[in-house]
């Protein structure tokens, strides 16, 4: 990553960047609210949060009960971001500690890039099939994205960021003084 000075700002927003899309992965990446209305009985809410891992595994569990057939078209995605991120910890660590090699880092700089933009594409796509449903007034269900979702993609702005920096950065070698 790009560095300025001694200290590598860049890659630091990179490595930041990384940690973001692996906590992102534990938090809540789904929401289902059922709101029913009633005229006799009244009106009934609940609400239910899913982790990354949930929606990886296609697991909630509601009062208290596990149910293991929830599916999402894009429930992969949360996976990707976790194994993105832990790779892309790699590709920015190494860049960090030994900023004296332009074509390692430029390579790893690469490859963080391609990271942050699958990591990016997959949780747009997965927040993409949002949607929520009305039954005449009686009824209503919807599933919207959680706060690990946008994590996620933060973390992916800023990897990109630090990577996009990392590949055009023009190193200088002790011989270019």
């Amino acid at each position: 990553m790009a560095s300025s000075g001694n200290v590598n700002w860049m890659g630091i927003i990179g490595l930041i960047g990384s940690v973001l899309m692996i906590a992102g992965v534990f938090l809540v990446w789904a929401e289902m609210t059922v709101s029913i209305s009633i005229p006799i009985i009244g009106d009934y809410s609940s609400s239910i949060t899913m982790s990354g891992m949930d929606v990886f595994n296609g697991t909630v569990t509601i009062e208290g009960q596990e149910f293991s057939d929830v599916e999402f078209d894009y429930a992969y995605a949360p996976i990707v971001c976790l194994v993105a991120g832990v790779l892309s910890l790699i590709t920015t660590i190494i860049p960090i500690v030994y900023n004296k090699i332009p074509t390692i880092n430029r390579i790893l700089g690469a490859v963080s890039l391609i990271l942050a933009i699958v990591a990016l594409v997959l949780a747009i796509m997965f927040n993409g099939q949002m949607d929520a449903v009305d039954f005449e007034g009686l009824a209503s269900a919807s599933v919207s994205a959680g706060t690990g979702v946008w994590v996620c993609v933060a973390g992916g702005v800023l990897l990109a960021i630090g990577a996009i920096v990392d590949i055009a950065k023009k190193y200088v070698t002790s011989g270019d003084n």
